[in-house]
């Protein structure tokens, strides 16, 4: 089994409690390259392996609205 990526760590809220929170990092994505995920904390890293990966589209790709929540 690879390396593990996201998941929970658990953080001191202090008088000796922890609570769960989710991992947090960002996905670097570029044509040409395995995306690679990287830890925001601790500097993990890991590379995705296929099926992951980017293919090129003829135009521009439609994104989803934007919502403006109030």
């Amino acid at each position: 089994m690879g390396e593990r990526i996201g998941g929970t760590v658990k953080v001191s809220v202090g008088k000796g409690k922890q609570v769960a929170r989710l991992r947090q990092g960002h996905l670097r994505l570029a044509a040409g390259e395995a995306p690679v995920w990287s830890d925001t904390r601790g500097g993990r890293s890991a590379t995705l392996k296929p099926p992951f990966r980017l293919k090129p589209t003829a135009g521009k790709v439609r994104l989803a609205p934007k919502s403006s929540a109030r």
